[in-house]
């Protein structure tokens, strides 16, 4: 009998496996690239399923990662998943509110003295980097590659490069590296460490159960990390509970999308309803302008009617003018 594992894909199934530490651990180091001494999940989290079209997960970490030369560096990590087209805002909002967050800050207090020359505490705050992390299960960018880089390069004014800034709190603290991963992207070929890890999130294996696929298919051979995770998902896969979530999850995205397209079968009409009466708009405009240049073209006729000396009963009935405009003339 076939050993089941769930797909992460799903929210509650990837917060299972975020949960893990050793898992979670596992994917942060593929995604940095580097080995990740301690990872601490964060209380923070959102799911934020409130706008028409967009299901975004949010997990934070705090992560002490190895950097060259034997030294160590303690950087925020935001991870944020999302299964459905979402808006830019959405993700910069998220990414804004940890800018904010002092805990994601690392607090020294320091002994002083005042003006007075009297002895204070002042307590400064130093914010970790932070790297963002966009794992997105629809084709969000232009670029048919499974994973995106972002990487700041710091350049002189002769547009040479400037190494050494790593631990510059000022620059590191205000700019950031990201990592965008495009889950429909992804293929069968993993070569690098990451890509085999991601080949969890491979979607062709679960074409004959969204939910499920059989274990089997990750080959995971001498290969810890990868064993690691395929353990969590198969022990989430017998959690019944999960699975319910995982169908009210199917559910909620299923509403969310016919609204989706509710919404654009709306806007569709509002613009087809604006482009009626603008044209509406239009064409009175012109009947407007219509009725002006005739009434100037009668008046015209009525001025050199009575130029030539003719009654104003006789260009009344002409021009269709009163006798009254006319002596007006």
């Amino acid at each position: 009998m076939a050993v089941l594992m769930a797909n992460p894909i799903y929210d509650s199934v990837f917060k299972f496996l975020m949960q893990n530490l050793d898992a979670a651990k596992v994917l942060v180091s593929a995604l940095l690239d580097t080995k990740v001494l301690d990872l601490v999940l964060n209380s923070q989290e959102l799911v934020d399923k409130r706008d028409n079209n967009l299901g975004i997960l949010r997990i934070d970490f705090k992560a002490t990662i190895e950097i060259p030369e034997g030294k160590t560096r303690v950087v925020t990590i935001e991870l944020q998943k999302a299964k459905l087209q979402s808006e830019v805002m959405r993700f910069r909002k998220y990414l804004g509110l940890q800018y904010e967050d002092e805990n994601n800050a690392r607090k020294e207090v320091r002994k002083g003295k005042n003006s007075n020359g009297e002895e204070i505490t002042v307590q400064a705050l130093y914010p970790y980097p932070i790297i963002p992390v966009f794992i997105l299960g629809h084709k969000f960018v232009d670029i048919n590659e499974p994973i995106i880089y972002v990487d700041r390069v710091c350049k002189n004014a002769l547009k040479q490069p400037i190494t050494g800034l790593d631990n510059e709190k000022f620059i590191d603290c205000l700019s950031h590296d990201a990592i965008v991963i495009q889950l429909p992207y992804l293929n069968k070929k993993y070569g690098t460490r990451l890509e085999k890890i991601l080949s969890f999130f491979d979607q062709s294996f679960f074409q004959d159960d969204r939910f499920f696929t059989d274990s089997d298919n990750i080959d995971v051979t001498d290969n810890q990390d990868l064993d690691r995770i395929k353990q969590v998902l198969i022990k989430a896969a017998a959690d019944v509970e999960l699975r319910h979530r995982m169908e009210v999850e199917d559910e909620v995205d299923s509403e969310l999308d016919n609204r989706a397209k509710e919404i654009e079968i709306l806007k569709a009409d509002k613009e087809n309803l604006a482009k009626e009466n603008d044209n509406l708009a239009k064409e009175k405009d012109n009947l407007a302008k219509e009725k002006e240049k005739l009434m100037q073209e009668k008046i015209d006729s009525a001025k050199a009617m009575k130029a030539d000396g003719m009654p104003a009963s006789i260009i009344a009935k002409y021009t269709g003018l009163s006798e009254v405009e006319i002596e007006g003339l």
